[in-house]
């Protein structure tokens, strides 16, 4: 199977641009509190519980915008 015929879920591909965006700001923290756990499970339990966002990104990237900067964050913290 080519890359080109792997189709992502979008829910999915919204999650890890989340991910990017607490990587960079918080650094090896906001990894490190998911460590032993496997990624794709984590990734999962994020769009679970953020599906019913989906709709209004306008809300999530507000909230990722208003994040304390001294705490990496699991998804139940976010403030939405």
């Amino acid at each position: 199977m080519t890359n080109a015929a792997v189709k992502l879920d979008p829910a999915l591909m919204w999650i890890y641009g989340i991910f990017s965006a607490c990587q960079v700001r918080y650094g090896r923290r906001f990894l490190a509190q998911y460590e032993g756990v496997a990624i794709e499970l984590v990734h999962q339990d994020w769009a679970r519980v953020l599906r019913e966002f989906a709709r209004n990104p306008a809300a999530v990237k507000w909230a990722l915008e208003n994040l304390p900067v001294d705490s990496a964050h699991k998804v139940s913290q976010i403030p939405i």
